[in-house]
């Protein structure tokens, strides 16, 4: 369940600060809760990039689709709030 939670956190932390998807990703985690109500326009309005951009990243995270992530994090956004919260932390890049 807390698959698209910490496949996010090790993408945001092996892939290069500057990255479009990196950044993207690092949106996604910021609002995770809202992601699975959310389209892909919506969630690529979020990042400000295209929702071609949100589809690679997906496939980057190893998802089929957008729709895939999203109910990953259903799955993690209802886990978190039944067990009080997660204890990792995205490492700060310089």
């Amino acid at each position: 369940m807390r698959g698209a939670f910490y496949n996010l956190v090790n993408f945001i932390n092996t892939t290069s600060i500057n990255d479009v998807y990196a950044n993207a990703a690092r949106k996604i985690l910021q609002n995770i809760y809202v992601i699975p109500g959310s389209t892909i326009t919506d969630v690529a309005e979020l990042c400000f990039v295209s929702t071609a951009t949100i589809s690679r990243l997906c496939r980057k995270l190893n998802y089929e689709s957008f729709a895939d992530l999203c109910s990953r994090c259903w799955g993690f956004s209802y886990e978190r709030l039944c067990s009080g919260g997660a204890d990792v932390q995205v490492e700060k890049q310089q």
